[in-house]
């Protein structure tokens, strides 16, 4: 995941530096993305075999809780997993290059290879080489993200003759955007490293709660609060060049609406239906109702974080926009201490669910320095209307969970 997020950061800092080189000189534009292919996979290569090698030892670092059969596995897997470590940076470049080019088709489209790939895979050979048979289907499955992306780096002229090499003067300039953004980024990464480790010192199957629960509270945000800030960043960016600060304080304020409008009843719906959500997308097999509990519990407090996640990740493209990257950097390394520090208070009383209540303490509080930094810069941020808005909105979403809770309850007798 750590490798994924830094990679990942490529598909940010490729687009502004290419861009304006294509614009310019779009020979030399192909020499940058030639050099860009070439130097991510040698740094992606020198990063597989190291980890490969290294593999035992990271192990230990992060989940100093296993042991035994536990610790075997969870080596054998991670060096499986490793070959995927240059297709996931090669295709983070890829989509950057497209992006670039104003070709959004294919890179939005490498989910559905991806998904047919992993669910044909353990379909099909998950019964005869169990776990080992899912790890193969990642690796394959990722493969085909940047495979899909080729015929799309070809009619932009990444195989076409002319002079190739390793290093191009935009290679530093991507570096450099690279570092601040990315510092960011890894701030969730290192809260979910401190997480598992803490959660490898509890009962067998935390981390698997832990790891299912996030992955239902990342999913609205993925969905619709990523493809609200797609829609807003670049706004916000055209309007903090030119100064135009009071249209920009109300694109803010809109753009931080819609994410109430989106994300808020989602919140509330899965604090109210967590338990019935979990059965139905896992309860099956070895996902016994244990499973179930432990999973809802942790989804009930992550869910709690849901909409200061969004609202997070977009003041921090709101900074980005006056290319200011310290205070988001600092704003991560702030969530990270706290994030520590709630998991070490609840950790005791409430098992793994206090993990995962620590990641929403720690993601609500740095909302509020973000908040006064921003209406210090801007001089407001149209909060009264944010408040009211809010207001509007969770009232209007608790009414919903009461209605649904109601009517679930009603109904469960027939579920069951």
């Amino acid at each position: 995941a750590i490798l994924a997020t830094i990679f990942g950061s490529l598909k940010t800092t490729i687009i502004p530096v290419y861009t304006r080189i294509l614009n310019r000189d779009p020979e030399d534009a192909r020499k940058l993305m030639k050099s860009i292919f070439l130097a991510t996979g040698a740094v992606s290569l020198g990063i597989m075999f190291l980890g490969f090698f290294m593999t035992p030892f990271i192990v230990r670092l992060l989940a100093p809780g296993f042991t035994g059969e536990t610790y075997n596995l969870t080596v054998r897997l991670a060096r499986i997993l490793m070959p995927a470590v240059p297709f996931v940076a090669l295709a983070a470049a890829a989509t950057g290059i497209l992006h670039s080019h104003k070709s959004f088709l294919l890179p939005a489209a490498v989910g559905l290879p991806y998904n047919i790939i992993l669910i044909f895979i353990m379909l099909y050979f998950g019964s005869l080489y169990g776990i080992t048979a899912a790890a193969v289907a990642m690796v394959i499955a990722i493969a085909s993200q940047f495979a899909l992306q080729l015929h799309g780096l070809a009619k932009v002229g990444l195989f076409s003759p002319g002079e190739t090499k390793l290093y191009h003067p935009g290679l530093k300039e991507i570096a450099l955007l690279t570092g601040p953004i990315l510092i960011g980024l890894l701030g969730n990464e290192i809260n979910l490293i401190v997480d598992r480790i803490l959660a490898s010192t509890l009962a067998e199957g935390s981390i698997t709660a832990l790891n299912f629960a996030k992955r239902l509270y990342g999913m609205p945000n993925s969905l619709f609060g990523v493809a609200i800030m797609t829609v807003f960043y670049p706004e916000l960016t055209r309007l903090a060049a030119i100064a135009e600060h009071n249209e920009l304080k109300r694109c803010f304020q809109r753009a931080v609406t819609s994410i109430l409008l989106m994300l808020t009843p989602m919140m509330i719906g899965y604090i109210t239906l967590r338990t019935p959500i979990v059965q139905v997308l896992f309860e099956r097999r070895a996902f016994d109702r244990a499973a179930t509990e432990a999973t809802a519990a942790a989804l009930l407090f992550y869910s709690l974080g849901l909409v200061a996640v969004a609202l997070r990740q977009l003041l921090a493209r709101t900074f980005y926009s006056f290319h200011d990257t310290r205070t988001p950097v600092l704003i991560s390394l702030s969530c990270i201490v706290l994030n520590i520090v709630f998991n070490l208070i609840l950790i005791r009383p409430m098992g793994h669910a206090g993990l995962a209540l620590a990641t929403s303490l720690a993601n609500l509080l740095v909302l509020i320095p973000m908040f006064n930094l921003l209406r210090c810069r801007l001089g407001s941020v149209n909060g009264r209307k944010i408040i009211f808005s809010l207001s509007k909105i969770g009232f209007a979403s608790v009414i919903m969970g009461v209605v649904v809770w109601c009517i679930y309850m009603q109904l469960l007798p027939v579920w069951v």
